[in-house]
């Protein structure tokens, strides 16, 4: 019996030691963002009035440790800052300071920083290419900006201009093919879904003058990026 074990044990380490050839220690990467955005707008007395915000392009950029678990399983922690914009809508008759009437352009800014711990399985493990996929969440912090502009220059005076600061959790889930140039790099293509809450807080424009309303904002977000692997 104690030669069965120790022959299982042997092999375990052996296997383990086999699959683990190729394991990076960090992942730096740049991703591609696009977030389809639904806006609630809270207005008390169990109503509420949902929107759909113009879609926003985002560029994130991460770099992740990697912790390595028996069977191909692989914890991800990547820490990641993300920046973004999108053109809301155009304001008709918007007087300025000195009397003009103009229309103007509503634009948002999205900043976000944040880690997001995944658990992932490699299901295909070769000696050059990995194919795996994971799941995991995500704690964040973001701010979203509300500007107003008139060719291409910023109003600053707008009092029903809003900025967001939020705390939130995100789900979230990937794919990804990692190519193994040899132990000491590799690359990788990635793919990642999120749904989280980003934007939380008190609206009062011109439409709630006297009342603040509550408004939050639902991303479901679409990623793909590249990254380069390295350390041992």
């Amino acid at each position: 019996m104690k030669t069965i074990l120790l022959f299982v044990i042997l092999a375990v380490i052996a296997v383990s030691t086999f699959s683990r050839s190729y394991n990076y220690k960090y992942v730096l990467g740049v991703n591609g963002s696009v977030h389809d955005r639904f806006a609630t707008y809270d207005l008390g007395n169990d109503v509420e009035q949902n929107e759909n915000r113009a879609v926003m392009p985002a560029v994130e950029v991460y770099g992740a440790r990697m912790f390595y678990l028996p069977v191909n399983l692989r914890i991800s922690l990547p820490l990641h800052y993300e920046i973004g914009s999108a053109v809301e809508k155009t304001i008709k008759d918007v007087s300025l300071n000195d009397g003009t009437i103009v229309d103007t352009e509503k634009s948002t800014l999205f900043n976000s920083f944040g880690v997001s711990p995944e658990l992932q399985y490699e299901f295909i493990k070769k000696p050059k290419v990995d194919l795996f996929c994971g799941a995991g969440f995500g704690l964040h912090y973001s701010v979203l900006k509300e500007n107003e502009w008139y060719r291409k220059k910023r109003i600053l005076d707008d009092p029903y201009l809003e900025t967001y600061n939020t705390f939130c959790v995100s789900l979230c889930a990937s794919a990804g093919l990692e190519f193994n140039v040899n132990k000491f790099i590799g690359l990788r293509v990635v793919y990642k879904f999120r749904y989280w809450n980003p934007v939380n807080g008190t609206i009062k424009s011109d439409i709630f003058p006297y009342k603040g309303v509550q408004y939050k904002e639902r991303f479901i977000s679409n990623q793909l990026g590249f990254g380069i692997m390295v350390g041992r």
